[in-house]
């Protein structure tokens, strides 16, 4: 226990040395938020469901942030670590793929939540945005974990088949960006049209986002598909990723 300790709050320390996990981890959800607050406000409109668009953006930029770090600071450590050889140590040591993988999670989750509670505080102070009841917010907070763990399971995979941090880097930026454009941070799924409307079935953030809205705004929709969804991405991406662990 001490030795896993040790490695958790290892990781902590590498996350904080890469800049663009901080970056994309916090600084572009906030600056998303505070876009969408300046030019909209946060009064209710038809378009949203009758909900302030700072209200509407709060699971949103939720996701973004779990996005950010489950893909994007996730697959570069990963890959950065194996190019430093780190992970022959901890071969050396004893860890599995499983318990290497475990702690990233960990870890991530853990700056994931605590960047979430900052960005809502930030939120309420300013906008006096709406908190679900007790019951709404346990069940969002179970589809975050879900979601989480399913982005997650994505920058793993892309860490494992990434050879340094640039070419991890690189990937996860380009998926980031998709994840933005097709999953309903950049364009709310209900505005979407025609093509981008079937491409989005398929993107993974969206699930996860519609799932989000639904607890914390009543909006949107979630379906048995999107739960199911959200759970093949993770046992699939988390399962190859374990099998094609690289140590070097």
């Amino acid at each position: 226990m001490r030795q896993f300790m040790k490695y958790f709050l290892l990781e902590f320390k590498l996350f904080a040395r890469i800049p663009f996990a901080f970056l994309f981890s916090l600084a572009f959800p906030l600056l998303l938020l505070f876009i969408f607050a300046s030019a909209y406000g946060n009064k209710p409109t038809a378009q949203l469901g009758n909900i302030g668009t700072v209200n509407y953006y709060i699971p949103v930029t939720f996701a973004a942030t779990a996005i950010a770090n489950g893909i994007i600071a996730t697959s570069v450590a990963l890959a950065g670590n194996r190019s430093r050889k780190i992970y022959i140590r901890y071969k050396l040591i004893g860890f599995s793929p499983l318990l290497i993988m475990f702690t990233q999670i960990l870890v991530y989750f853990c700056v994931t939540f605590l960047s979430s509670l900052l960005i809502l505080a930030i939120a309420k102070m300013i906008y006096g945005v709406s908190i679900p009841d007790f019951g709404h917010l346990m069940l969002f907070s179970l589809f975050y974990l879900m979601g989480f763990l399913s982005m997650i399971s994505i920058g793993l995979l892309l860490g494992t088949f990434s050879n340094d941090e640039r070419s991890a880097l690189s990937v996860s930026l380009i998926v980031f960006f998709l994840f933005d454009l097709l999953g309903g941070i950049l364009i709310p799924v209900e505005k979407m049209q025609g093509v981008m409307t079937t491409l989005s079935h398929w993107i993974p953030a969206k699930s996860f986002i519609q799932g989000l809205n639904y607890y914390w705004n009543g909006t949107s929709q979630v379906t048995q598909f999107d739960v199911y969804y959200l759970l093949a991405v993770f046992i699939v991406c988390t399962g190859v990723a374990s099998l094609k662990f690289r140590w070097k």
